[in-house]
């Protein structure tokens, strides 16, 4: 929650993110070719070597103190980008080890995951943020506080399953539900 939408959805993190899974699937192709790997072999060592941690990686920069910088937005943004790229790179993978690759299959695919990212950063950043700040300025949750923690951990467990249907981590659908509720705009107490 301590991320901004806009703070994420940069070109150059696009960049980055896309060079963090298309460097490390070429070269991890290539390398278990070389060491005698067969085809299906290869493509599923190269895009095991595209995974990253949004979560371990977010961690890390708080415990250093530096979540709130600029290399950390460009970090954490790319690596979002690099978690759905990755993930969709897991099915086309699939798709050409079993020989059934059609550009119609990884369109829908791909088709998929933007319009959940779409979708549930607008209804996050426009519904339920504003439903969750009007909540949290009701008498119910004065008598009640945790509220809008339960709602906003529902939520998030709503977008990660989801994202999960959709083909994506449930951790990416979280971390779009707490970046579309957070980005410091949400109602202080």
């Amino acid at each position: 929650m301590e991320f901004k939408l806009e703070d994420i959805a940069k070109p150059r993190y696009l960049l980055i993110g896309s060079a963090g899974v298309v460097v490390p699937w070429i070269t991890g192709y290539f390398i278990s070719s070389l060491f005698g790997y067969g085809f299906g072999s290869s493509v599923f060592i190269a895009t095991a070597l595209t995974a990253t941690s949004i979560a371990i990686t977010a961690n890390v920069l708080k415990e250093m103190g530096r979540l709130k910088t600029e290399a950390a937005r460009a970090i954490i943004g790319a690596a979002v980008i690099d978690d759905v790229l990755g993930l969709l790179l897991l099915a086309v993978s699939k798709g050409l080890v079993a020989g059934a690759v059609s550009l119609p299959s990884l369109a829908l695919v791909f088709a998929k995951a933007i319009l959940f990212l779409c979708i549930g950063a607008i209804a996050g950043h426009f519904g339920f943020r504003r439903l969750l700040a009007l909540l949290d300025g009701t008498r119910f949750t004065g008598r009640f506080p945790e509220v809008p923690f339960i709602f906003a951990t529902m939520l998030a467990f709503l977008y990660g399953m989801v994202a999960e249907l959709m083909g994506l981590s449930a951790i990416v659908g979280a971390f779009i539900a707490g970046a579309s509720l957070g980005g410091g705009t949400t109602p202080a107490r």
